[in-house]
């Protein structure tokens, strides 16, 4: 009777961890956007008050995407002799450096400060951050992907930001221009849901690698085996007193194509990010943090745990299936919700209903994150990054 009771209390904790992280925490967040609005209101800077902003990115076989980058980056509306850019080459095995080259001779190009740098030896975007972050000629930082497009007015938005002294980051939305499949755009969107109610308690857990600013002064060196640069980077700076802020009207555009297993390994690979900050960034959820402290507790913290519970749950259902018909059904359902995340798996040439995508993407998600989890444990997943195609592995 003892051992039942544990069992059921096992099934209930954890069942009540997984409602609260995937409906409840979503619902407050929610709920404290509407309360305290979702726009950034920003007084734009007349041109002449515009800062310097040294923009760096950080590259690795983008030779597919790089001309595109910096024809869109010789297109913003900013002021080119206020804008530096370091395109950083990574050891590429590719002509990232050369066709780089070859676009900034192009005409629309030619005003653009853009610095290539070609190091002989790949050692990672981490190597590259410490290395170039402290050296930029501005106070103001942006890093962005090579895969990604900027909004036109993005970096005059963030400037006008920084016009509050307390402000250390700022953030941009990310958005994908050929989503993988209908459910991995519903999990973007939510994202950007999330992010805008954690910016709303605080500050946003994180931001994407694709475009972020930063103050150049406040960024201190990373771990070499930091696996999650774009949280671990933001999240050190608030720890230290300083606000985030996440503009929804300022877009970084995903260039590369998604697929099923790209995904797979992104999502991999942040679990694998979510243990680590977790463990070296504990200190944020001391209470003093506030709203920061709850959202990293709700959202990061307990994601690393979703895969356990989810697991616990069932094993403890078949466990106690055979005392009672309530028990069975629980288990029953279970099992079909994962044979219906199975079948899309086998089949995913099939048409299917939204609901069967949205299934298959809960599950695949949260089988990636028990995989991350156990590679960082194993010690496979410690921080070089590459990139996704030419079965590489991506950077979170």
């Amino acid at each position: 009777m003892i051992t039942e009771r544990l069992i059921v209390a096992i099934i209930a904790i954890c069942g009540a961890l997984v409602v609260y992280h995937h409906v409840l925490y979503p619902l407050v967040l929610a709920w404290v956007v509407r309360r305290r609005g979702r726009a950034l209101d920003v007084a734009p800077l007349a041109t002449e008050a515009l800062p310097g902003i040294t923009l760096i990115i950080p590259a690795y076989n983008e030779a597919a995407v790089i001309a595109d980058k910096i024809r869109n980056l010789a297109n913003l509306d900013y002021p080119k002799d206020r804008l530096r850019v370091i395109l950083a080459c990574d050891g590429c095995a590719d002509d990232t450096a050369g066709i780089a080259r070859a676009t900034m001779a192009e005409p629309e190009c030619k005003r653009l400060d853009l610095s290539v740098l070609a190091f002989p030896r790949n050692r990672g975007k981490v190597a590259l951050l410490n290395a170039l972050v402290p050296r930029a000629r501005d106070a103001l930082v942006a890093l962005s992907d090579a895969s990604a497009l900027i909004s036109p007015d993005a970096l005059r938005r963030a400037a006008a930001h920084f016009r509050d002294p307390r402000v250390g980051v700022v953030a941009a939305t990310y958005r994908l221009s050929a989503p993988g499949c209908a459910a991995e755009d519903t999990y973007w969107r939510y994202q950007t849901a999330i992010k805008q109610g954690e910016a709303a308690l605080g500050a946003p857990l994180g931001v994407h690698g694709a475009l972020y600013f930063l103050r150049r002064d406040l960024f201190t060196p990373l771990p070499a085996d930091t696996i999650n640069d774009d949280f671990v980077v933001p999240m050190e700076i608030v720890a230290r007193g300083h606000r985030a802020l996440y503009d929804t009207a300022m877009v970084a555009l995903e260039l590369e194509t998604s697929d099923v297993s790209l995904d797979r390994r992104r999502r991999q690979r942040i679990a694998a990010g979510n243990i680590q900050q977790a463990i070296r960034l504990r200190r944020l959820l001391h209470p003093k943090y506030g709203g920061v402290a709850f959202a990293f507790a709700s959202g990061k913290a307990l994601r690393v745990l979703m895969p356990f519970c989810l697991l616990a749950v069932l094993a403890c259902s078949a466990v106690l299936a055979p005392t009672g018909p309530i028990f069975a059904a629980f288990l029953a359902a279970q099992l079909l919700f994962y044979g219906i995340a199975l079948y899309r798996h086998v089949a995913p040439s099939h048409l299917a209903p939204k609901a069967v995508e949205a299934v298959h993407y809960f599950v695949s998600g949260h089988l990636s994150g028990l995989v991350g989890v156990a590679r960082y444990i194993a010690g496979l997943d410690r921080g070089q990054w590459r990139r996704a195609h030419d079965t590489k592995e991506i950077t979170p």
